[in-house]
């Protein structure tokens, strides 16, 4: 565990790195993206092992994400691993995001949501009925 907190406070560290200067280029892309692929890439793979150390990293950059292709990385690397290890808790948290305020978090649970169907089709009728309400 102790490996993971020090590499979540690195991933985190890097994550924070990647807004220094950041600038908003055309279509809404934030600069820094590379970086930020990065961390969510390594985050993928360090996952599968550590849920907490992960669920918590996920929710402490909430707030820093502020276009498509970082949430959709993020669903698609991340979150739909997590989701495997805890899928009643994840949806709870999915829930929240559904109906947050935010557009990107928002964005996040149907990216989501859509990936994890890919991998459990058998959950389509469920998580549709999520979306619709």
């Amino acid at each position: 565990m102790c490996l993971m907190n020090s590499g979540n406070s690195r991933l985190l560290k890097l994550w924070r790195i990647s807004f220094i200067n950041a600038k908003r280029l055309r279509y809404g892309i934030l600069t820094g993206r590379e970086i930020r692929l990065i961390v969510i890439n390594a985050l993928g793979v360090i996952s599968e092992g550590y849920y907490e150390e992960t669920k918590s990293f996920i929710l402490s950059v909430l707030n820093d994400l502020m276009d498509w292709e970082t949430f959709d990385s993020l669903a698609l690397r991340v979150v739909v691993n997590i989701m495997e290890k805890n899928r009643e808790e994840i949806f709870t948290i999915i829930t929240k995001w559904i109906n947050s305020g935010n557009k990107w978090v928002r964005r996040l649970a149907m990216a989501t949501i859509a990936s994890y169907i890919r991998i459990k089709p058998e959950h389509v009728e469920f998580y549709l009925g999520i979306i619709g309400k």
